[in-house]
């Protein structure tokens, strides 16, 4: 596969990640409503929308296409960013971003089912009239965040790393979940 397909291919993840993020956001804020009038099957097929997107997301052909992905994507970086850090220390070297994606990947594989499973119990909870509290979990949404900085910033589009980076941290995850403990690699 060439350069560009590869690209695409992982900007298309990225642009399913961000939907999946959106719709998330979308989902939980109208649960916290419990509005008396709102459509609850409505928002039961939403659910199932995110819990699909997730599933696709996740999916194991395209994890496993992201991490190859990083391992080529590594060669490619800039110079500039394999040498030096020209954000002061927020921007990770290549093989500090390649380290945490491949770790990011495999907690998201790991969430899979789980989330899976908790977003099918909360449409089947509004399907018979019972308001859910929405959304993915933290540790979820986190991961899921950290990976799509990375795969960003692999992709060479800084300027979404930096915007995702900034949700990242207003989302108040912890830093161990961008796939790196405290005394980075």
């Amino acid at each position: 596969m060439g350069a560009l397909k590869e690209d695409r291919r992982a900007q298309e993840w990225l642009a399913l990640s961000l939907n999946v993020l959106t719709l998330d956001d979308v989902w939980t804020q109208h649960l916290a409503t419990q509005d008396p009038y709102a459509d609850m099957r409505e928002l039961a097929r939403l659910g199932d929308t995110l819990r699909d997107q997730w599933l696709s997301l996740t999916d194991d052909k395209r994890l496993d296409f992201l991490r190859e992905y990083a391992a080529t994507q590594v060669e490619r970086v800039p110079p500039l960013f394999r040498e030096e850090d020209p954000f002061g220390g927020s921007t990770p070297t290549p093989k500090q971003a390649l380290t945490r994606v491949r770790r990011n990947i495999a907690s998201l594989a790991a969430l899979r089912d789980g989330e899976t499973e908790r977003l099918r119990d909360k449409t089947e909870l509004l399907d018979s009239g019972v308001w859910p509290e929405g959304d993915l979990s933290h540790e979820a949404r986190c991961v899921l965040l950290a990976t799509s900085i990375l795969i960003a910033f692999l992709i060479g589009n800084m300027l979404a790393a930096a915007a995702l980076g900034t949700w990242f941290m207003g989302s108040q995850c912890p830093n161990t979940l961008l796939g790196s403990p405290s005394g980075d690699e």
